[in-house]
């Protein structure tokens, strides 16, 4: 096994335990950079100010069918309501 198949199955072996903590994470294979992987956590949040309160079932349901999820991205409504505070719902998806 050559030293880049050493570090690369090293590599994969941190992005697998990261990704298993919810990261989301890039690897640069090849990289001569300062990194070989990058860790992120991401939010995608929808906002909205309304007047009048409602269920937000179906706004959370298209967030979930137009926004890949997977390891390290929540996605969430945050809704305003008339007077606050904040209203935050995550998908289930």
């Amino acid at each position: 096994m050559t030293q880049y198949e050493k570090g690369a199955r090293a590599e994969r072996r941190a992005r697998d335990d990261l990704e298993g903590d919810g990261w989301l994470v890039i690897r640069a294979a090849g990289s001569h950079g300062p990194f070989d992987l990058w860790a992120l956590k991401v939010r995608l949040i929808q906002v909205k100010s309304t007047e009048e309160p409602k269920a937000w079932t179906a706004e959370l349901e298209e967030l979930a069918e137009q926004v890949s999820g997977g390891p390290g991205v929540s996605r969430e409504l945050w809704v305003w309501p008339r007077g606050g505070p904040w209203e935050k719902y995550e998908t289930g998806r």
